[in-house]
């Protein structure tokens, strides 16, 4: 439970430390890498943006309490529904990074013309947002950039499968759109 340290400047000095410090210290580059590919706060998203390549524009709008979904046509949202996907954005790490770009990076992974583009509008007026490109040839994961820049990261597909699928099933179920609390009662 214990190592061995000493220091540089006294190697003559040796001293007991708690062997979990040496866990900590033992890393690799990735591992000390931030890993997020977002960072925002879920209360302050007022607008999302879902551009399909090849496919209907998804907009997701706060409309005070409620989230309003408008992909051709417009409806109340679930917000259960609206919650996970933010929760799964704040919360979704790079599986890893591609640090030497070839030649033409943008073309290689797709970038120029991205599969799907994602972009989060938030109350203060600022957005982020994130472009995938290329599928690898597991299906597994996609090439990604944050905001047009000159980075690429690994993103799980399980994200773009979350933004692409069918918005109505966004919908609110509730049948006044207001929740099942005020029903008194109901008849055949």
């Amino acid at each position: 439970t214990f190592i061995y340290a000493s220091n540089s400047r006294n190697p003559g000095r040796v001293v007991l430390l708690n062997s979990w410090l040496l866990g900590d210290l033992d890393r690799t580059v990735f591992q000390l890498r931030d890993k997020s590919l977002f960072q925002f706060q879920k209360d302050e998203v007022e607008r999302l943006t879902v551009k399909v390549l090849d496919s209907r524009d998804i907009e997701i709008t706060r409309n005070g309490d409620h989230w309003d979904v408008r992909s051709g046509a417009t409806f109340r949202a679930d917000r259960d529904s609206v919650d996970a996907i933010l929760d799964m954005l704040a919360d979704t790490e790079t599986e890893g990074f591609i640090d030497q770009l070839p030649p033409q990076w943008e073309t290689t992974y797709q970038l120029d013309q991205p599969a799907l583009t994602l972009q989060l509008y938030m109350e203060d007026g600022s957005s982020c947002g994130m472009q995938f490109g290329a599928r690898d040839t597991s299906g597994h994961y996609y090439a990604v950039r944050q905001d047009e820049k000159d980075n690429v990261y690994i993103a799980g597909a399980e994200l773009f499968d979350l933004l692409c699928a069918n918005p109505s099933r966004l919908r609110d179920m509730a049948p006044d759109g207001d929740g099942n609390e005020d029903i008194k009662s109901t008849e055949n």
